[in-house]
């Protein structure tokens, strides 16, 4: 014979249930969590990560190079050129960063050998040479950065990646702007 009972006598079912799905949602291994992890990460592709790179290392190598020339330029409006693009760079650099972290990208954490190479030979240089030299470095630096600029602007993907761009743009382009013309001055 079946016995039946009555519903109120059942309410510890639901959350039997309820605990033993729980559990075994926890009972996951570390590799199934880390998958899980993975999927829900945003990918970005080799076009942005180059990007992200060489927009990295651009912007440690004009924070490097601003410092330098805040120490060892002989012209006032050198100096105040530096102190403008050190401030820009480091605002630009943190956005970047916070837009890699978003992205999940690590961004290099040092000058890679060609940036160090640049650095390296401005240490040699002083007062008007060193003016000349770094104001020549300022246009091509920016001239590469416009370009990398302009077309992550366009083509990248990735919308927040191509809104990064497209804010920078127009910075950069007055920097090389204001390079150029200090430049033609030296």
């Amino acid at each position: 014979m079946i016995k039946h009972l009555p519903l109120q006598n059942l309410w510890p079912l639901p959350l039997c249930l309820a605990l033993a799905m729980g559990v075994a949602g926890c009972n996951k291994s570390p590799d199934t969590q880390a998958r899980g992890m993975e999927s829900a990460k945003m990918e970005v592709d080799s076009s942005d990560m180059k990007f992200f790179t060489d927009s990295a290392q651009d912007g440690m190598l004009e924070v490097k190079m601003a410092q330098m020339a805040l120490q060892q330029a002989a012209k006032p409006e050198v100096r105040e050129l530096a102190q403008k693009l050190l401030d820009e760079h480091q605002s630009g650099n943190k956005e970047l960063l916070a837009l890699a972290t978003q992205k999940n990208v690590s961004l290099p954490p040092a000058l890679d050998s060609h940036a160090q190479s640049v650095v390296d030979d401005l240490k040699d240089e002083a007062g008007a040479d060193f003016d000349k030299k770094y104001c020549e470095q300022l246009v091509d630096g920016h001239k590469d950065m416009v370009d990398l600029l302009d077309k992550t602007a366009k083509d990248s993907a990735d919308t927040d990646v191509r809104a990064y761009a497209q804010r920078m743009l127009p910075a950069m382009q007055q920097h090389l702007a204001m390079a150029q013309g200090m430049s033609k001055a030296q």
